[in-house]
């Protein structure tokens, strides 16, 4: 399974859906309204597969295939499966969707609200929750609260972290904490679409549009598979082919998908820069990819080390690792791109000013024109370097691919705990591909197969702190001191380069008055001849490469990349005492998902910096 996830292209996520269910228990289902609930259940869920089916021929080129004969899509129903409407709608659920469960407590401690049926007649409905739950591939059990209520609330809360659409068998009743309406609402709130099946009577399915004053509003519109299909394009549809900016995000999307393992590259010369400045032996002409299953290995350590999760453990390596792997090396092999261009484009301006200069003269009529060669050769040079480089968006595929790498990476450790937030927002209309490409990838995840109590959260944390917190403060301690001593390097050589300039004149000076005061006016002339290229050279050459070398440094930013490291390790070495103060007391299910949003934040506050740093330094001609 593994194995079959590794490919020639980066992989394209498989198109998913999740649905969420919630409702009353049977206690608030009138007997005679059964019959029509379960039937609008099916019809519900017939509209639901049938929008994913027409989503996914509208969207192929953009999602996995699958061979012929098996379905292309998942859709995924997750639920609390609570005596009711819950239990009711897995029933009526098509058998090829993939159940989820969701229980507020651990499971025995859930059994103890079946052991009398919610109906008041006094029956054990115990096996009734252990019959449903042999369907679920997954069950989540949150830990016990303190207070039996909360464990509901949290619950609900959960759930609609989950989803993209729910559908809420209710009364329309004024939403009560950790109740069907309260999760509605906060839905709805979510830019969730929600489908209201109501109870009392012989009522019609709606889509509710808001809520006012507690209560429901719903859609003018009447309830039908068109209008159910135009709340879920936004989330399944691909992203806008319309050029907004001169490639539309479609585009993106499917040179991403072209891409190919990058191959060793040549472009080196910032690379050479970097270790001749740290004292980097030996220096490489070619630098090498790194191999694919290393980098997927690499990735999947947190998971060896952090607790078992059941399926989910799998599907981090076989879905996130594959995809981190290819976007890191990407990433990696257009930083290299990107970074040679602007330092070869300086160097080389430099050369062109050192050839022009020694052109002026050559007396030679051969040697003057195999100069001007030389010096309109490395011009073009210069030019179609940086049109390339533009033209193949370099610098735009190096920022893009970066992003969809960090992204996953701290995918890893949230979706042991669920929390990628509501990743379905109301902005799904001309959201970045890259974007897009996360949260498509986020759908598939699913849910984590454990009890999520003390014996799960500790060694997550514990893995978390040594893999992800404890190795980017290493990495960025390494990265302040290269960045430091790159441009202490580019400076110090910058300021030597009009130093020796200076000294250059200053010679210059007093060999000219020297030629002038001493020697006959016969002679003066011939040796004024000799001196004057050199003089000019050096007056001319040493400041072009000076400019070049300052224009590499301020087109590099090495002083305020090495500031952001240096912000880094303070807030990693923070964020380090967070998780060892919080490894000292009894672990919470909220206190640890908090800790590990937290721990996403301070790296996406890096990357976000880091985007804000790079994201303007576009490859331009040196000027």
């Amino acid at each position: 399974m593994f194995a079959a996830a590794m490919t020639d292209h980066p992989p394209k996520p498989r198109l998913t859906l999740r649905v969420g269910v919630t409702g009353h228990r049977p206690n608030k289902l009138p007997r005679a309204d059964l019959p029509r609930l379960e039937r609008q259940l099916r019809d519900v869920f017939a509209a639901i597969e049938n929008a994913v089916a027409k989503a996914y021929d509208a969207n192929k080129a953009v999602y996995a295939q699958e061979p012929a004969g098996k379905k292309p899509y998942t859709v995924r129903l997750i639920s609390g499966f609570a005596e009711g409407a819950d239990q009711m709608a897995t029933a009526a659920g098509p058998a090829d969707w993939t159940v989820e469960a969701i229980l507020p407590f651990p499971k025995d401690e859930y059994l103890k609200d079946f052991e009398q049926s919610a109906l008041g007649d006094g029956r054990d409905v115990r096996g009734e929750l252990l019959a449903s739950l042999q369907r679920a591939a997954v069950v989540t059990e949150l830990p016990t609260p303190p207070e039996r209520n909360q464990g509901y609330v949290q619950c609900g809360n959960f759930l609609l972290r989950q989803i993209d659409i729910l559908i809420a068998v209710w009364d329309g009743s004024a939403p009560q904490p950790g109740g069907t309406g309260a999760i509605a609402q906060e839905a709805c709130n979510g830019g969730i679409p929600v489908v209201w099946i109501a109870t009392g009577g012989e009522r019609p399915i709606a889509l509710i549009e808001s809520f006012e004053d507690d209560k429901p509003v719903c859609a003018r519109a009447p309830w039908s598979a068109d209008a159910l299909r135009s709340r879920l394009d936004p989330v399944l549809a691909a992203p806008a082919a319309d050029a907004l900016d001169g490639r539309s995000q479609r585009a993106r999307l499917e040179q991403f998908y072209a891409e190919s393992w990058p191959a060793p590259t040549r472009a080196s010369s910032f690379d050479l820069l970097k270790r001749w400045a740290t004292g980097q032996r030996p220096l490489r002409l070619t630098l090498p990819a790194e191999p694919r299953d290393v980098l997927v290995a690499g990735f999947a350590t947190l998971v060896d080390e952090g607790p078992p999760a059941g399926p989910l453990s799998q599907r981090i390596k076989d879905v996130l690792a594959p995809r981190h792997a290819f976007a890191d090396a990407l990433a990696v092999h257009f930083s290299h791109l990107y970074r040679n261009a602007y330092v070869l484009a300086y160097l080389l301006a430099a050369a062109a000013v050192l050839i022009a200069v020694a052109g002026a003269y050559v007396e030679n009529p051969v040697l003057k024109l195999a100069l001007v060669a030389i010096e309109l050769l490395v011009v073009v040079v210069i030019i179609q370097l940086v049109r390339h480089g533009g033209k193949n968006a370099w610098h735009e595929r190096w920022i893009e691919y970066r992003l969809i790498a960090e992204s996953l990476r701290y995918a890893r450790f949230l979706a042991y705990v669920s929390e990628f937030g509501l990743i379905n927002r109301k902005e799904l209309t001309n959201q970045p591909w890259t974007l897009w490409y996360i949260r498509a990838t986020l759908r598939e995840i699913g849910l984590p197969g454990a009890t999520l109590d003390r014996a799960y959260q500790w060694p997550l944390m514990q893995s978390v702190l040594r893999s992800e917190v404890r190795e980017q403060r290493h990495w960025h301690e390494n990265n302040a001191d290269a960045m430091a001593k790159v441009d202490h390097f580019l400076h110090r050589s910058a300021e030597r380069c009009f130093l020796y300039t200076f000294a250059a004149l200053c010679i210059g000076v007093v060999v000219l008055v020297g030629i002038i005061v001493l020697l006959p006016e016969h002679e003066e002339h011939a040796v004024l001849k000799l001196a004057k290229p050199w003089l000019l050279l050096f007056a001319a050459g040493f400041p072009a490469l000076g400019a070049a070398l300052a224009g590499i440094r301020v087109q590099g930013e090495f002083e305020d990349y090495k500031e952001r490291s240096e912000h880094m390790v303070a807030a990693l070495n923070a964020l380090e005492a967070t998780y060892e103060a919080q490894l000292r007391q009894q672990p919470q299910i909220e206190r640890t998902g908090a800790l590990l949003i937290e721990t996403a934040r301070v790296l996406s506050e890096d990357l976000a910096a880091w985007q804000e740093l790079y994201g303007r330094k576009r490859l331009n001609l040196p000027a």
